[in-house]
């Protein structure tokens, strides 16, 4: 089954400013961000992230010349764990 978003991600990463952006930590975790200037959007996809509390939540900030902001607080989308 398809999902709005992963139909999203296809066509952002077929625009050719697209760049791509990956970071991950010796704990096993990544991320990575597929950014499109001319679009003016971005996708930022992320595994293995640590369970955080149920108060708690993870925040998503845009860094730019004139400094970071938070951009988006959300629980995932999508989560999938392998045991």
């Amino acid at each position: 089954m398809a999902c709005w978003w992963s139909g999203a991600a296809v066509d952002l990463l077929s625009t050719p400013d697209v760049k791509l952006v990956s970071g991950s930590r010796s704990a096993g975790d990544m991320g990575t961000a597929v950014v499109s200037p001319s679009r003016n959007k971005a996708v930022f996809l992320a595994s293995e992230l640590p369970q955080l509390p149920s108060d708690r939540t993870y925040q998503l900030w845009i860094v730019g010349p004139g400094g970071g902001s938070p951009g988006l607080t959300t629980t995932p989308v999508l989560a999938i764990s392998v045991v």
